[in-house]
């Protein structure tokens, strides 16, 4: 520990946290410095679990060479914190193959790392979860940075990474940027003074429940020149009716959010019109339910989408929209003069007499004889039954119970006077 203004510990050469063994802590604090040549944070590959910790205003950790973090041990750390300052010339998270889940986190206000060198993300093959996290206003500053293989940067809540020269992340890499309602003042941004190679995975996320309006922008980042594009861009939800606009990302890397003009539902009304002009749901094609989508009420009916027309026919068809709505899902699905089920009777008189015009459990009767045929599995009884009022009444046998014999029967049926008869074919064991 190095703590306290004016406490100074020098060395010559090397610094090493944890050369061989586990859970070694550094702590620079309260304006302590510590001056060498190389730093190490896990020396070889049992070293893990070890911590360097430079905090507070004024408190620093100058190396004038480089600064490892994870040489060849696994889940080693630097923290830097509070207005710490770490000095390098180049810097490795996962310095060899072996040196995997390490990372640096630089976090808050004043709090810095500095790097003249190369800033190296994972440089070595198979050396895998290797970040670099900066948040809270804390801030990276290198010549140049390489993000390899399965190892990332997050820059999150105002942090920021700047480099000089060059930038790349490459395939398989990952950068997360988190951004939260104060991004325009606290602004989250990655700035290369030289071109950027891109490829990897592009992750975005929201911050502390903020939740983007139509037409917030974000200026994510700032660069000469990108070469090639990220892989994969991975995006927010956003509120129903809002998008994601990408167009600028790789010329100005600002992202920004646009009203949709999706049509989720295919009722007519872009999903933006929905949420925010009209007040329905971008969801479900007919918000009130009654027959008619949300588009025809609006740009055909002219009645409120949001308020049900239970006794309207506004297709001027013979048949209650709301009825329609019920059979058919929408107006448009319903043409009066078909039958679906085949019964005979269209779609304007199964309304006229209440019945489904998806079922095909009966034939509505108004000649003076008819024949009913079915084919009759075996080892099933049917019996036919007959009514002459749908809405009242009882069911009354036609003949006898009949055994089914897997052949096509017969059965020839009078009907009474002039009134319509409903019959039905019911399994009674």
């Amino acid at each position: 520990t190095v703590s306290g203004a004016g406490s100074v510990w020098s060395n010559s050469y090397m610094f090493v946290v944890g050369a061989t063994g586990t859970g070694n802590v550094l702590s620079v604090t309260d304006g302590g410095t510590l001056l060498n040549a190389e730093g190490t944070i896990g020396y070889q590959d049992t070293a893990s679990g070890s911590r360097a910790v430079v905090s507070g205003a004024g408190s620093v950790w100058s190396n004038s060479s480089f600064l490892e973090v994870g040489k060849r041990g696994t889940h080693n750390e630097l923290f830097i914190s509070d207005g710490g300052l770490v000095q390098t010339v180049d810097g490795m998270i996962g310095a060899e193959g072996s040196g995997k889940d390490n990372s640096a986190e630089v976090i808050g206000a004043g709090s810095r790392w500095t790097l003249s060198g190369d800033l190296l993300i994972g440089c070595a093959a198979g050396n895998e979860g290797n970040t670099l996290t900066v948040r809270e206003n804390g801030a990276v500053d290198a010549l140049s940075c390489t993000v390899y293989a399965g190892n990332a940067a997050l820059l999150e809540a105002g942090g920021s990474l700047t480099v000089s020269s060059h930038l790349a992340f490459e395939a398989g890499s990952a950068l997360e940027v988190g951004i939260r309602s104060d991004q325009e003042a606290n602004p989250t941004r990655l700035t290369a003074g030289g071109s950027v190679a891109l490829d990897g995975i592009l992750q975005v996320v929201l911050l502390d429940g903020f939740t983007p309006g139509p037409g917030d922008s974000f200026d994510l980042f700032d660069w000469a020149e990108a070469v090639g594009e990220f892989a994969e861009i991975d995006l927010p939800e956003l509120t129903p009716g809002l998008t994601w606009n990408s167009d600028s990302l790789y010329a100005t890397g600002e992202l920004s959010v646009d009203y949709s003009t999706t049509d989720t539902d295919g009722d007519g009304l872009s999903d933006a019109d929905e949420v925010y002009v009209h007040f329905t749901s971008p969801q479900d094609a007919d918000t009130d339910g009654d027959g008619a989508t949300d588009g025809d009420e609006v740009n055909e009916y002219g009645t409120d989408p949001n308020v049900a027309q239970s006794d309207a026919d506004r297709d001027q068809d013979g048949i209650l929209d709301t009825w329609e709505g019920v059979h058919f899902g929408t107006i448009g699905n319903c043409d009066p003069d078909d039958d679906p089920d085949g019964d005979q009777y269209t779609n304007r008189e199964e309304f006229e007499h209440g019945t489904d015009p998806h079922e095909f459990d009966f034939y509505l009767m108004h000649w003076p004889a008819i024949e009913l045929g079915w084919q009759a599995v075996s080892g099933v009884v049917y019996q036919v039954q007959v009514k002459t009022n749908l809405d009242s009444g009882v069911w009354t046998d036609v003949g006898e119970p009949i055994p089914g014999d897997g052949q096509t029967h017969y059965l020839f049926q009078s009907t009474r006077d002039d009134n319509s008869e409903y019959f039905r074919l019911q399994i009674v064991e």
